[in-house]
Order: C-alpha cells, then sequence, then structure tokens
C-alpha cells in the first residue's frame, strides 16, 4: 500500500501537521529523542534492571509507564524551552499558544 495512505499519515494530514524524518545513522539531526534514550537507561532501566526480575514483558511495561507518567507529569525539565516546567505543563502550554510559536519556529527555521 501506499504510505501515504495508511492511517497514520491520513491523520497528520488532516491535522495539517508536517511529517519529518531524520536522516540515517545521524543522532545529532533527534538529539533531543537520543538524550530521552539515555535518560530512560539512566533513569530507570538500569535501576530497575538491579531492582527487580521481571516475570514478563506486561510487567515490565507497568513499570515504563509508570516512570514515564513521573518524567512526563512530574520531573521538572531544564532542556530547551522548557524553563523548569514538567513536559505535560509545556504541553499544555503549547496548546494554548501553539499558533504563535509554530510562526516563530517557521520563520527561524
Amino acid at each position: 500500500s501506499r504510505p501515504d495512505k495508511h492511517p497514520y499519515e491520513l491523520f497528520l494530514q488532516l491535522e495539517g501537521i508536517e511529517h519529518r524524518t531524520t536522516q540515517v545513522r545521524r543522532p545529532q539531526s533527534n538529539g533531543f529523542v537520543e538524550r530521552l534514550h539515555r535518560t530512560l537507561l539512566d533513569e530507570h532501566f538500569r535501576i530497575k534492571g538491579r531492582e527487580k526480575w521481571y516475570e514478563s514483558v506486561e510487567e515490565m511495561q507497568e513499570d515504563l509507564d509508570s516512570y514515564l507518567n513521573h518524567y512526563n507529569r512530574e520531573r521538572t525539565h531544564q532542556g530547551r524551552g522548557m524553563d523548569g516546567r514538567v513536559p505535560y505543563q509545556a504541553f499544555l502550554d503549547g496548546i494554548v499558544t501553539g499558533e504563535a510559536e509554530a510562526e516563530v519556529i517557521e520563520e527561524a527555521a
């Protein structure tokens, strides 16, 4: 099937969202995701891996979901544009001011 007919791509089109991909084998083009992967390793997987023996994938998923809830709703962030907010609050703030911020991002690009 054609990639532009995939339900995800159709959703993005309906919402007016540009789907961007990163260069293969170039982590610099996706640095914030690489940083998240490192944080997940350092703050969750390496710690839980020493504390607990998982009996199932579902059990592992429950712990990951719990950590991600903490990461997104409780843990403050100092990264670019975060200003000590939690990601969930930054997301909500972006919904309110999203159009103005999108214009600034477009102008900077």
